[in-house]
């Protein structure tokens, strides 16, 4: 059977080429997310004509061109040279690992042509055997030819695809779409083109009489038409939406977790003003206090100072002292007691001082209490100093985490922008599809063409189901005695469930089982195919950088399935695997078998795709 080999993928122009080896049975390539895995799988299809241009990110920019190393089915090797930028592929005889001095053998299209031979899906597909082979497009046997964007679906399975809803053999999702791409997965399995199918057009009299409602609908097309303002293809968009999604939530949860601890940071904001303002009012009353203390001391002061002056005066006039009294002449000998007893001297010094050491006691309570206050005082300005510091640490923290929350709030409304608008394209398209559709059964009406699910041959679809049950038997996938081909939704079913109703980590497992048993299944009939799978994240969804743990949420395959799944590949699949995947492989490979570690890290092995310039 012809089948293409990959030998290396390899970006150059750049300041140091970046490679990637393909050994010849099994190629993993596994490690730290957000490292260039997935890239790799973009890359391989763009280099065979996938897309306009490579996705812009940061690491690619500096480079020029990407190449790709394939052997054909002769045995003879090619290097397909594209621009990252896009544009048309250079072909050059032999393996090339640097752009050549000479021009290209010949320059061929990305984009399939049936009326030129000059492109890279012609120039695979005669290299395969399967040029000038034509698959149904409609219900009335139209056909038109096979495309290597065919067959590539079927072999080369980005992440957003594996773990998709839609179904492997359909993975545009769109009802116009759907009649050539059961075709195509019939024919290819059946090993027979659909050349000879009759055409049965549409009768004049029929389309007299559906003339009028053609005509509306396509003026109703036309209108929805004009609301579609994207270029890219509906399978482009709903890839995208699918990675905006994912952005979004992730942009989502940032910002979920800085206003969590933007809150917390206003919550303590708040506990201590709170604190601050019932220290700022007692400070207040002490200050209220202290002004009323002070006003009563100087009242002391001002008593004691009229003690002191009537004790000095009645020193000065003799008040105090015994003798000739000061008040009636009288000599001591003569002085009646009885007499003088309100008057008399010794009683009134008595008296002044009492009231003075009166006065003082008070005075030394009254500044006892001051030098209290006082150190409340002294006490609290400190304590709102230290609030003072707080709250503005408080403050910087809180204008760090705007600062930082501001791009991610500005990111998620962009793209919660880009989704709406998105959705808002699809939503428009699924409309012009169901008229599509409309206009088909409009068309068809009385044609008397046959159901599309009588196109499969149910003796192909019986072995194609065996090999599945075989292969995913092998990996120890649970329940795979149960595996069925759904011809109703052109699926997988398993235990009875619809592939596309359960989780994302079994829809991968079996789009995985899906493709490798349709390429085995091939491989064992001699029938056409690419040759080698190219399969991103079909056992796990998330690593973090080298060996820290995965997130509980994350859905991961048992470790069974996952020895399972890489000892197939290595040992019983007779095609090129090419595996990109989070969760380590096992550690036992033969010499056809090749294991790179992308470690995320700058000083610990191979970072990543592109290597980091220090």
């Amino acid at each position: 059977m012809p089948a293409i080999e990959l030998q290396h993928l390899t970006f150059i122009g750049g300041p140091s080429p970046a490679s990637i080896e393909f050994s010849p049975r099994l190629t993993v390539i596994y490690g730290a997310s957000d490292t260039g895995k997935s890239f790799v799988v973009e890359a391989i299809d763009f280099a065979l004509g996938a897309g306009k241009r490579l996705r812009d990110i940061p690491e690619v920019r500096p480079y020029s061109h990407v190449l790709l190393g394939v052997k054909l089915p002769n045995d003879s090797l090619v290097t397909f040279s594209r621009p990252v930028t896009g544009g048309r592929i250079g072909v050059y005889n032999g393996d090339r690992r640097e752009l050549p001095s000479e021009p290209p053998s010949r320059v061929i299209s990305p984009q399939h042509s049936p009326k030129s031979a000059t492109n890279i899906s012609r120039y695979l597909l005669r290299e395969l055997d399967l040029d000038e082979f034509f698959v149904r497009t409609n219900k009335q046997n139209k056909t038109r030819m096979l495309s290597l964007r065919d067959l590539s679906h079927l072999s080369i399975i980005d992440e957003t695809k594996m773990q998709a809803l839609r179904s492997p053999v359909m993975p545009t999702g769109q009802y116009t779409s759907e009649t050539v791409e059961k075709s195509i997965f019939s024919a290819l399995l059946r090993g027979e083109d659909d050349s000879r199918v009759q055409h049965t057009p549409v009768s004049s009299e029929k389309k007299r009489i559906n003339k009028g409602k053609i005509e509306v609908l396509e003026r109703a097309r036309a209108e929805f038409a004009k609301e579609d303002a994207l270029k890219d293809s509906t399978s482009e968009l709903r890839d995208r939406l699918d990675r905006i999604v994912s952005a979004t939530d992730r942009q989502a949860e940032a910002t979920s977790e800085y206003l969590r601890a933007k809150d917390e940071l206003v919550t303590a904001r708040t506990a201590l003003l709170k604190k601050s303002e019932g220290r700022e009012s007692r400070l207040s009353e002490i200050d209220v206090m202290i002004a009323r203390f002070d006003l009563l001391l100087r009242q002391y002061d001002s008593d004691l100072a009229r003690l002191e002056m009537v004790s000095e005066a009645g020193s000065i006039l003799g008040f105090f002292e015994p003798g000739v009294c000061v008040f009636c002449g009288a000599e001591p000998e003569h002085q009646n007691l009885l007499n003088h007893v309100t008057d008399e001297t010794n009683s009134l010094g008595l008296s002044v001082q009492a009231e003075a050491e009166k006065t003082r006691l008070l005075r030394n309570d009254l500044m006892s209490t001051i030098g209290d206050l006082r150190e409340q005082r002294s006490e609290l300005l400190g304590q709102l100093s230290i609030d003072n510091e707080s709250r503005s640490n408080l403050d910087l923290e809180i204008e760090r985490l705007d600062q930082r929350l501001k791009p991610i709030q500005e990111e998620l409304v962009e793209l919660i922008s880009h989704r709406s608008t998105i959705e808002r394209v699809l939503g428009v398209r699924d409309k012009i599809s169901t008229i599509d559709a409309i206009l088909v059964d409009v068309t068809d009406e009385g044609t008397g063409t046959p159901k599309l699910a009588e196109v499969f041959n149910p003796q192909a679809l019986r072995e194609f189901t065996s090999s599945m049950r075989s292969v995913l038997s092998a990996w120890g996938v649970p329940e795979s005695d149960s595996v069925n081909f759904d011809v109703e939704s052109v699926d997988i079913a398993v235990g009875g469930r619809l592939r596309g109703t359960r989780g994302k980590g079994m829809r991968a497992i079996l789009h995985a089982g899906f493709t490798v048993s349709f390429a085995q299944y091939c491989f064992d009939r001699d029938l056409p195919h690419l040759g080698f799978v190219v399969l991103d994240s079909p056992v796990v969804t998330y690593r973090a950088p080298d060996n820290s743990p995965a997130p509980a949420e994350d859905e991961y395959m048992t470790r069974n399935v996952v020895e399972g799944f890489y000892s197939y590949l290595q040992n019983s699949f007779d095609g090129q695997s090419v595996v990109v995947e989070n969760v380590d492989p096992p550690s036992a490979f033969d010499d056809e078998s090749s294991a790179i570690y992308f470690t995320g890290s700058r000083a610990n092995g191979r970072y990543g795709l592109f290597p980091i310039e220090e």
